[in-house]
C-alpha cells in the first residue's frame, strides 16, 4: 500500500493545481486562491522532498491546463492542442521556480520541509511568509512582460469580485491583492503544520494570520469606506453596445459578409430607439465591410443622429516601398461621427501571438502552419482619444485583450479620458470561461485607473464596470447566459473629475511590483550563492 502512495505521490501537486484554477472564472470559488499557493508548496515539498521543481512544475501545468482549457475551443484544432500544451507547460515554469526556491529557502540544512517550519521562530515564519509573497509577485511582473507578456489569471485577479478589498489596486495594483494573499495562505500552512508536528504549541497557531488577517480586514474596511464615500457621478451617458455572437469561422467566411452586416444593422436599429448617446460594435464587427455596406451604415447613423464605434480591419501602404510590395494590416477601432464622417480611428498596439502575427516568421516559416492567420498585422504606435457625441465624451479606446495589460491601461487613460472602451471578439474561443476571466482582469484595471470600463464584445461579457471595479450591467440573453446576441442599453456614470485625477498607480504603474522584484533579486541570490558553495564544498 506504501509502495503505491509513493507511485501516486504526483497526483498530489496535480491536485494542488487543480484546486488553484477553481479560484477563477467559470468555477469562481475565490476562496481557493487563499490557500492555493501554500497548498501548491507544500505538496510540491512533501510529494518531492528532493526535487520540489518537479512538484511546482506538475502543480503549475495542472493548473494551466485546467483555466486554460477554453484554449481547446479554438476553430483550428491542430494548433489549439499544441498552443493549449505549449503555453501550460511554459507558465508552468515560473510556478516550478517559485516551488523550488520557497522549499530551498525555508528547508536550509533542517532534515525537511516540515521540521524547518516547525522548529523555526514566528519570526521566521513571518519573514518566509513575505518573502514568498514577494517572490510570487516578482514572477508575476515577469509573466507579465517576458516575450510581450501573458498577463492572464494573476493570482489577484480570482478576488474581481470582492469589491472593498481590490480598491487597494489603486496604488499597488493587482500586485498588491496577490501578495496579501500569498502571505495569507503561508500563514494557514505553518498553522496546519505546527498543529501536526508541535501540537503543544497549539496557542501559538493563532499568531500565523494574525498580521495578514488584520491587514486584510483594515483593507477590506477602508475599501468599503472609500465606496460609501464615492461622489456623485456629475453625468451618465447612455451607451449602446452590440453583441452579435458571430462564430469565428463565419468570421472568416467572406461568403457570410453579408449575413454579417445584416445581423449587426438590425441589433443597432433596434438599439437606436432607445436614444443612446453612442454606439459601440465589438472588434473585427466588418473586417472586409464593402463600399456599398459602409454607405448603408452611414446613412442609417446619419438619419439617427448618432455616432458609432466599431471595429475592422484597416490597410496602410508603407512609407517608400516599392511598387506592389505589401501595405500594412492594422486591428483597428473607428470613429464615425454623427455626421457621417470618419473623425479618429486607433491600431491596437498589443498584438495576439499566432493570432494577429506569428513569431520569427521571417526566420521559421514553418510557424505558420500552427496558426490559421493569412499574414501578420502591424501594431499602433499610440494611444488616442475619441471625443463622441453632443455633449463629447471622451473616449479612451482598447482592443481585444490590450484591457489586460495594465501598461496599457495606464496610457490609453489620458488625462482627458472620461471612460475607458474596449471592443473586443472572443468568439475564438467558444461559450467557455475565457469571457469572464477577461472580464475579471478589466475589473482592476478600472480600479488602477479610476476610469469606468465599457465592454463591447462578440459573445461575452459585454458590459460595463465602474471606477469602483464593480461590473454594474451585463448583457443577458433569453436564457440568462452571456453569450447570446442582443444588445445592452448601458447607463454609464461618469466621475467627476476629483474621481479621475492621476491615482498613485496610473501616476507610478507598478512600484509595488517591482518593489517585489528587486526584494526578491536581493533575497535569492545570497541564498543561490550558498547553495553553490555547499555544493562545491
Amino acid at each position: 500500500m506504501r509502495s503505491i502512495l509513493q507511485r501516486l505521490r504526483w497526483l498530489v501537486p496535480v491536485l494542488a493545481g487543480v484546486v488553484w484554477a477553481l479560484a477563477f472564472p467559470s468555477s469562481g470559488i475565490a476562496g481557493f486562491g487563499w490557500v492555493a499557493p501554500a497548498l501548491v508548496l507544500v505538496t510540491a515539498g512533501w510529494a518531492f522532498p528532493k526535487k520540489p521543481f518537479l512538484g511546482g512544475w506538475l502543480a503549475g501545468l495542472a493548473f494551466s491546463l485546467t483555466a486554460l482549457r477554453w484554449l481547446l475551443a479554438v476553430p483550428f484544432p491542430a494548433g489549439a492542442v499544441a498552443g493549449w500544451l505549449a503555453l501550460s507547460a511554459f507558465l508552468a515554469l515560473y510556478t516550478a521556480l517559485w516551488t523550488w526556491l520557497g522549499c530551498r529557502w525555508i528547508r536550509g540544512d533542517a532534515a525537511s520541509f516540515f521540521d524547518a517550519m516547525a522548529e523555526s521562530s514566528w519570526a521566521r515564519r513571518q519573514r518566509w511568509g513575505l518573502g514568498l509573497a514577494a517572490l510570487w509577485v516578482a514572477f508575476e511582473m515577469v509573466q507579465s512582460r517576458f516575450l510581450s507578456g501573458f498577463p492572464w489569471n494573476l493570482l489577484g485577479t480570482s478576488q474581481f469580485q470582492m469589491t472593498p478589498l481590490i480598491q487597494v489596486a489603486e496604488w499597488t495594483g493587482v500586485s498588491g491583492v496577490s501578495f496579501l494573499m500569498v502571505w495569507f495562505s503561508f500563514g494557514l500552512a505553518s498553522s496546519l503544520v505546527l498543529l501536526v508536528k508541535a501540537p503543544s504549541r497549539r496557542r501559538a497557531l493563532a499568531g500565523e494570520i494574525l498580521v495578514p488577517a488584520l491587514l486584510v480586514t483594515l483593507l477590506f474596511a477602508v475599501g468599503s469606506n472609500l465606496i460609501a464615500k464615492s461622489p456623485a457621478p456629475m453625468a451618465v451617458r447612455r451607451i449602446a453596445l452590440i453583441q452579435p455572437s458571430i462564430p469565428q469561422l463565419l468570421i472568416w467566411d467572406r461568403n457570410e459578409s453579408t449575413n454579417r452586416f445584416r445581423a449587426l444593422v438590425e441589433l443597432t436599429r433596434a438599439a437606436l430607439t432607445n436614444q443612446p448617446h453612442v454606439v459601440v460594435w465589438p472588434e473585427a464587427s466588418l473586417p472586409d465591410i464593402s463600399r456599398e455596406q459602409f454607405e448603408e451604415l452611414r446613412g442609417m447613423m446619419v438619419k439617427a443622429g448618432v455616432p458609432l464605434l466599431f471595429g475592422a480591419d484597416d490597410v496602410e501602404p508603407v512609407e517608400g516601398a516599392p511598387a506592389g510590395a505589401m501595405p500594412n494590416f492594422y486591428n483597428t477601432a473607428f470613429h464615425l461621427d454623427a455626421k457621417g464622417d470618419l473623425v479618429g480611428r486607433y491600431r491596437k498596439r498589443k498584438l495576439v501571438a499566432f493570432g494577429e502575427y506569428v513569431p520569427l516568421e521571417r526566420w521559421l516559416p514553418f510557424m505558420k502552419w500552427l496558426t490559421p492567420i493569412g499574414g501578420s498585422f502591424s501594431a499602433g504606435t499610440g494611444p488616442e482619444l475619441f471625443r463622441v457625441g453632443n455633449p463629447p465624451l471622451a473616449v479612451g479606446p482598447l482592443i481585444c485583450f490590450e484591457d489586460v495589460f495594465a501598461p496599457v491601461c495606464r496610457e490609453a487613460a489620458l488625462d482627458d479620458v472620461e471612460v475607458l472602451v474596449n471592443f473586443t471578439n472572443l468568439g475564438w474561443f467558444g461559450d467557455g470561461a475565457a469571457q469572464w476571466q477577461h472580464a475579471a482582469a478589466a475589473v482592476f484595471r478600472a480600479v488602477e485607473n479610476r476610469r469606468p470600463i465599457v465592454r463591447a464584445t462578440n459573445n461575452g461579457v459585454t458590459c460595463w464596470i465602474d471606477s469602483t471595479g464593480r461590473i454594474r450591467e451585463v448583457l443577458r440573453d433569453r436564457s440568462g447566459g452571456i453569450y447570446g446576441p442582443g444588445f445592452l442599453i448601458a447607463e454609464v456614470d461618469i466621475d467627476p473629475p476629483s474621481v479621475r485625477k492621476a491615482t498613485f498607480y496610473r501616476r507610478n504603474g507598478d512600484v509595488f511590483g517591482w518593489s517585489c522584484v528587486v526584494l526578491s533579486v536581493f533575497g535569492v541570490l545570497p541564498m543561490l550563492r550558498g547553495l553553490r558553495r555547499k555544493r562545491a564544498g
